[in-house]
C-alpha cells in the first residue's frame, strides 16, 4: 500500500518583486544619481586581455625555441650523412670505373678467395675495434675505403710492369 502524503507546514520566504523596490522610502532614484565611467573597468578589461596576449605570445615563443632546436639537429643530420654518402659513392663509383678499364680479371683459385675472404674479416675486425669506428663510423670506413681503394690501383699498375 501507498504511503500517506501530509501537507506541507513550511514554505520558502516569497521574493520580493521589483515594484516593491521602487517604493522604499530611502532608495535612490535612478535620474538622481549620476553614473560615471571609470578607467579603472576597461583597465580591467584590459589587463585580461593582455595577459592572455602574453601568455599566448610566451606558447609561441617556446614553440618557436623547439622547433628551432629540432630543426637545426635534423639539419646537421642529414647534411653530414649525405655528403659522406656522396664521398662513399663517388669512390666506389671510381673504382667501378677503373675496374672496367682493367678487363676481365683472371679467376682466382679456392685458396686464394680464402685468403683473400680471411684478409679481409682481419681488417674489418680491426677497423671495429678502433675507436675512430666507434666515434664516426662514416669517416672510418671512408678513410677504409681510400686507403685500401688505391692499393688495388697500385698493384694492377705494378702486374702490368711485370
Amino acid at each position: 500500500m501507498p504511503k500517506i502524503k501530509r501537507e506541507r507546514t513550511r514554505y520558502h520566504a516569497r521574493p520580493i518583486d521589483s515594484s516593491h523596490i521602487s517604493n522604499r522610502p530611502f532608495s535612490v532614484q535612478d535620474n538622481a544619481v549620476k553614473k560615471f565611467t571609470t578607467s579603472e573597468d576597461s583597465k580591467i578589461e584590459n589587463l585580461a586581455e593582455l595577459k592572455k596576449d602574453r601568455r599566448r605570445q610566451r606558447h609561441e615563443n617556446w614553440l618557436n625555441k623547439l622547433n628551432q632546436a629540432y630543426s637545426k639537429k635534423k639539419k646537421t643530420k642529414t647534411q653530414i650523412s649525405l655528403n659522406q654518402i656522396k664521398d662513399a659513392i663517388d669512390i666506389v663509383h671510381e673504382d667501378i670505373v677503373n675496374a672496367d678499364k682493367s678487363g676481365v680479371a683472371p679467376k682466382l683459385s679456392k685458396n686464394t678467395r680464402k685468403n683473400l675472404a680471411i684478409q679481409e674479416m682481419v681488417r674489418f675486425q680491426n677497423i671495429l675495434k678502433l675507436n675512430e669506428f666507434k666515434n664516426n663510423p662514416m669517416a672510418a670506413i671512408q678513410e677504409h675505403l681510400k686507403n685500401t681503394l688505391p692499393q688495388k690501383d697500385t698493384t694492377e699498375k705494378m702486374d702490368e710492369g711485370k
